[in-house]
């Protein structure tokens, strides 16, 4: 059964009493169940600990050439950016793609561009 918050729960903090001394131990646990997380876009969760060692890399700097060597976005298929082509196909070829995407362990846009390759005998 809950029972009714006393005066100094009902302010905005520890909801310790005026006055209370704490432990070392009370310390660490208020530390620990109060710690906030944050979520990646990945989905890697990340501690206020994380956070912290991460800007204490920031402020120790970072060498720049290990920054430009760094690469965004997709990487390339070929000689130059990819385009995005929509094929629309029946649902028998769809469905034969996609087995086949699955039993070689690869998506159905790689067997797509395999059979197109072999087919105008482009490498």
């Amino acid at each position: 059964m809950r029972t009714a918050a006393r005066p100094w729960q009902r302010r905005r903090g520890t909801g310790a009493p005026p006055g209370r001394v704490w432990s070392e131990n009370s310390i660490r646990l208020l530390i620990s169940v109060t710690e906030k997380t944050y979520r990646t876009r990945t989905g890697k969760t990340l501690t206020d600990a994380d956070i912290e060692a991460m800007a204490d890399d920031a402020e120790r700097g970072y060498d720049p050439e290990v920054l430009k060597t760094r690469k965004r976005g997709r990487p390339m298929l070929g000689s130059r950016p990819s385009e995005v082509v929509p094929v629309r196909l029946d649902p028998d070829l769809r469905q034969a793609v996609e087995e086949r995407a699955e039993s070689e362990h690869t998506t159905t846009s790689e067997i797509i561009r395999q059979a197109l390759r072999r087919f105008l005998d482009v490498t």
